[in-house]
C-alpha cells in the first residue's frame, strides 16, 4: 500500500516533499513544526486505523489547531459505513477514499487541491512477520 501511494504521488505530483510519521503524535508534531517553520503542509493523507490514535482523532485534532485548521485533509479507510464518511466529513476531512485506493481516485482527489511545494504522509503501518 505505501508504495503504490507513493510511486503515484511521485508519478502525479512531481516536485513536491513526502513526509511520513510512525504514529499520530509524531506526526501532529511535524504539522506543528512546518506551521511554525512557515512552510505547512499543503495536504495532509491520514490513515484511518493508525496504532495509538486513530485517524479520526486525529483529524479532529488538527482542525482544533488554529495553526493547523487550514491544512487540507484526506481520510484513507476500509469501511464506507455513512456515519464514518459523515463524521469525517464533520471534522473537515476534504475526502474519504476507501482502500484499495485507486490510483485515478487519488489523482482526482489532489488535483482539486491547491499544492505548492509540501505534502504529508500519513499510512498505518503493518507489523512485520
Amino acid at each position: 500500500m505505501l508504495l503504490i501511494a507513493r510511486s503515484c504521488i511521485i508519478k502525479w505530483l512531481l516536485g513536491m516533499v513526502c513526509d511520513e510519521a510512525e504514529n499520530a503524535t509524531v506526526a501532529y508534531e511535524m504539522l506543528e513544526q512546518a506551521a511554525e517553520e512557515n512552510h505547512p503542509y499543503d495536504l495532509a493523507l491520514i490513515d484511518m486505523q493508525m496504532p495509538e490514535t486513530d485517524g479520526m482523532t486525529l483529524g479532529e485534532q488538527i482542525k482544533a489547531n488554529s495553526n493547523l485548521a487550514g491544512v487540507p485533509l484526506v481520510m484513507f479507510t476500509s469501511t464506507e459505513r455513512r456515519d464514518k464518511v459523515r463524521h469525517a466529513l464533520d471534522i473537515g476531512f476534504a475526502a474519504y477514499l476507501v482502500k484499495p485506493i485507486k490510483a485515478s481516485r487519488l489523482f482526482d482527489t489532489s488535483d482539486r487541491q491547491s499544492f505548492s511545494r509540501y505534502i504529508f504522509i500519513f499510512f498505518q503501518r503493518f507489523p512485520q512477520k
